[in-house]
């Protein structure tokens, strides 16, 4: 048990998914639907001159609701495999389980992004109105790039304050991972018709 458990562990690692490096973690204590709360940002502060009072702030907050669920699937492991393991059963077998477990986690992770899920304000993830969607179809160009940090660092919260967001992850599906190195790489852009321009 100790060697398969090392196993599924190290088949997990090796599996390269990227999910992990931009979502975070929560606790749930039971399968019962839970809500994930989200501060947003509070309102500026005020100048307060000598003998004045202070003013009340404000600041929002918004949730998701989730649910913990359960996958899994079965090997039978018989005798005859037990006694000649002629095929490492004990370490392959885990570890490709350890690979499909880390799989599923990221297969429903990108599936929330791709589906394009409606929220609780019965408004989908990627809106117009929440000021986070491109053009179907544009390409990953140094000016849509741009258009888009524009677009996250001047995002304003439900208490319409600047939420200065700054972009750390570039998620592309695997068909755009060319273009995307490209663009991330190159000192410069443009081409033999339109000059060569440094790249922001």
């Amino acid at each position: 048990a100790n060697v398969a458990h090392k196993a599924v562990i190290a088949g997990a690692q090796e599996a390269g998914e990227t999910f992990e490096l931009w979502t975070g973690e929560v606790t749930a204590n039971d399968f019962r639907e839970h809500t994930g709360v989200s501060l947003d940002a509070f309102t500026s502060l005020d100048e307060v001159p000598e003998g004045s009072e202070y003013k009340h702030g404000k600041a929002s907050d918004s949730g998701v609701k989730y649910a913990v669920v359960t996958y899994g699937k079965l090997f039978p492991m018989t005798r005859q495999a037990i006694i000649n393991d002629n095929l490492n059963a004990f370490t392959a077998i885990p570890m490709a389980m350890g690979r499909a477990a880390i799989r599923t986690c990221g297969n429903q992770v990108y599936s929330l992004l791709t589906t394009n899920p409606e929220l609780a304000d019965g408004k989908t993830l990627f809106h117009t109105d929440r000021n986070n969607m491109a053009s179907a179809g544009t390409k990953i160009t140094a000016d849509a790039f741009s258009a888009g940090v524009t677009a996250m660092g001047t995002h304003v919260g439900k208490a319409e304050e600047a939420l200065n967001i700054t972009p750390a992850y570039l998620l592309c599906p695997i068909a755009k991972k060319g273009e995307a190195l490209t663009l991330l790489n190159s000192q410069l852009i443009g081409t033999q018709q339109q000059p060569n321009q440094v790249n922001p």
